[in-house]
């Protein structure tokens, strides 16, 4: 290979639009989203109450708000991944600290 051959690889010059950038970067990210996720299990009331270091009772009174809830054969059950996302995401405070 000739050295002038040799410089002209080494300084490729690039040019890309914004529009060509946003459409990589809209394909990356669907991409990125179509990964599947670690596998879901789903756990019990009693299991969810054991994490939450909460009762039934709390537990039940704030079913509707939690986002993690399934409901399987008209019983309660809470996917873990969701569990783990709601503790992640919620800020936790100590009363009268």
């Amino acid at each position: 290979m000739s050295e002038s051959a040799k410089k002209t690889d080494s300084r490729l010059l690039v040019t890309v639009s914004i529009e060509e950038l946003e459409s990589i970067v809209q394909r990356a990210v669907v991409t990125a989203l179509r990964v599947t996720p670690k596998e879901d299990k789903l756990l019990t009331v009693e299991q969810v109450c054991q994490v939450l270091h909460v009762t039934d009772e709390w537990l039940y009174h704030h079913v509707k708000k939690l986002p993690f809830v399934r409901k399987v054969g008209g019983m309660l059950r809470f996917s873990a991944n969701g569990l783990q996302r709601y503790i992640e995401s919620t800020k936790f405070s100590v009363k009268g600290a």
